[in-house]
Parts: structure tokens; sequence; C-alpha cells
């Protein structure tokens, strides 16, 4: 996986989607989608969804979202223009995350979908994550991160059977997952325990990626979180070098 501009895009086409309509916002490729316009507010006020996300090798992602979903518009080479285009809606199945459960991609912008997405926890704190591209449907595993960030991970993603995999729990927290297909890789979470346990969960920090079994880990992702618990950057790396993305929920 690579860390250049389709890192920033491979993570938001795994999510969901429906090909029906695009949404009543501007969505061509001039770059005037996504303002801040209404998003929604965390139970203490905060915002809860951010309004762009920017990775330092020049790709923007600006987000409009509203309490169920939005719209999101990506300039994936930093030259003000929207490259994609989606909508998508939050999951309401688990209580203290925003995992996307549903986004539709139209690359270019012409209004025309060419991805559509969805996403279920499955259980054994791992997601179904299904991606219809045109005639061809694939199948994902996913993690889903304690906050909603589009595209810097909202979920990580597992090639496979839904049903391949093995879960490790500590505290009634997933820490571990392995595949039986390919039972030489481990995905490792780590955690920060949050304050106050009844009202938040552990807090993802790190996600270590070793995917050949030699016990150095491949790809790593480093989450940052504000005081509110909102999701502040993130750190992809591999051995071709590290990608940062950084995220806004204030745009003026």
């Amino acid at each position: 996986m690579s860390v250049a501009a389709p890192a920033a895009t491979a993570e938001a086409r795994a999510t969901s989607a429906r090909p029906d309509r695009l949404p009543e916002t501007p969505t061509d490729a001039s770059g005037t989608g996504g303002s801040s316009g209404g998003p929604s507010p965390a139970p203490d006020g905060t915002t809860a969804t951010p309004c762009e996300v920017r990775w330092d090798f020049g790709a923007r992602v600006r987000i409009r979202a509203t309490a169920e979903g939005g719209s999101a518009f990506l300039d994936a080479d930093g030259d003000g223009k929207n490259d994609t285009c989606a909508t998508f809606k939050t999951s309401t199945d688990v209580p203290f995350d925003k995992p996307i459960g549903y986004l539709r991609i139209d690359e270019g912008c012409d209004r025309k979908a060419e991805h559509v997405v969805r996403a279920k926890p499955k259980g054994d704190g791992l997601w179904r994550i299904t991606v219809q591209s045109g005639e061809t449907l694939r199948t994902y595993v996913g993690i889903a991160l304690p906050l909603f960030v589009m595209p810097a991970v909202p979920f990580y993603l597992l090639e496979g059977s839904p049903s391949g995999y093995v879960t490790r729990w500590e505290h009634d927290t997933l820490v571990e997952v392995t595949s039986k297909s390919a039972p030489r890789r481990r995905i490792t979470l780590h955690h920060a325990p949050c304050d106050d346990p009844g009202a938040c969960r552990a807090r993802t920090t790190r996600i270590t990626d070793d995917q050949d079994g030699d016990g150095e880990a491949d790809v790593t992702l480093d989450v940052s979180y504000d005081a509110a618990g909102r999701i502040t950057s993130v750190v992809r790396a591999d051995r071709t070098g590290a990608a940062t993305a950084t995220v806004r929920y204030e745009c003026g």
C-alpha cells in the first residue's frame, strides 16, 4: 500500500454508497463544494465530524457534514480542483464510534458513481465492508477507528472472507486480529484508555500491520487526539516513507 495520494483515497473507498443520485450541493470539479456548513455536534458541544483533512503530500478533503452524513470533496493533487466527490451516511450501529455506513464515490465529480460501498458490524469488533465497482463486488473486513475521519482511515481494511478472522480482546478492547487465510499476518491495535470508561471507549492510538509474520510492522498508523477525544492527525508509514493527515473541525 502506497503512502502517496492513493493512501488518502483507498480508505475512503471502503465505506458505503448507493447509485441513485448525488446531493443538491456543488459537486463539480471547480472546487466550490465542501464548505464547513452544519457539522454534527458531539454530546459535549464540540464538532464530532471534521470539515477538512489535509495530507502533507498535497491532497485535501473538505467535508460538509450533517447529523446523519454529508458530502466530501477530494483534491488529490492540491491544485484547488475537486478530483473526487462523495456522499456518505455515518453508521448508527455503534454508540461511541462514527464510522461510515454508506459511501458513494464519484470519480471526476461528473455525478456518476463509480463505487458504492456499504459497511455493517459483523461482530468480534470487525466490520463487513462491500464495495460495488461497476459489475465487480469486493468484500473486506475492517477495523473501525474510534472517530469518523475521511479519508484518513475510517476503517483499516483486511482483504478476505468476513468469517475468516480470529480476534483477541483484553479488558473488553480489541487488541489483535489474525486471518485464517493468511495466518502469518498480524494486526495489532494499541490503545490509550479514556477518562470515563462508562462514557467512551479506549482510543486507538496505533495500528501495526505485520503482513509477513517477521515480527516487524510493514504498515503503521499513529492516531493523535485532542482533549475532546477527536482525531487531530493520522500518520501512515510503510517501508517507503510516511504521510501525515491533519484533521480540522473548524473551517471558516
